[in-house]
């Protein structure tokens, strides 16, 4: 089944550092981002995501199986998944936006309330 926009995500777990943690560890604190790209700019502004609470998880640390499918996206390619605070998913794309257009789309959630993407 395809998790759709304004849908609650699906749950997974991820390696952040050396310690596993999930979905629930995120959820009332921080908005996830979720991506895989093969030309990896998010990365830069780690800290900047962190003073915005927002969680950037980099693919290659979800260890759920077949995490991207639920989305229908090719774990092989570039996408990335936008999930607010409260677990709903609020974006989904096979395009890597900007760290200017999420912070944009991030805001524009915020202020519209779910789904408003």
């Amino acid at each position: 089944m395809i998790t759709k926009i304004g849908s609650q995500a699906p749950y997974f777990e991820f390696l952040d550092g050396i310690k596993g943690k999930n979905l629930y560890d995120l959820k009332q604190k921080y908005h996830i981002v979720i991506y895989k790209a093969d030309d990896d700019k998010l990365e830069q502004y780690e800290d900047e995501f962190e003073k915005a609470n927002v969680k950037l998880i980099d693919y290659v640390q979800i260890t759920t199986k077949d995490f991207a499918k639920h989305f229908g996206l090719d774990e092989n390619k570039d996408f990335f998944i936008l999930i607010d605070q409260y677990g709903v998913v609020q974006y989904v794309s096979d395009k890597v936006p900007s760290f200017e257009e999420i912070m944009n789309l991030i805001s524009f959630a915020e202020d519209e309330g779910c789904c408003a993407l």
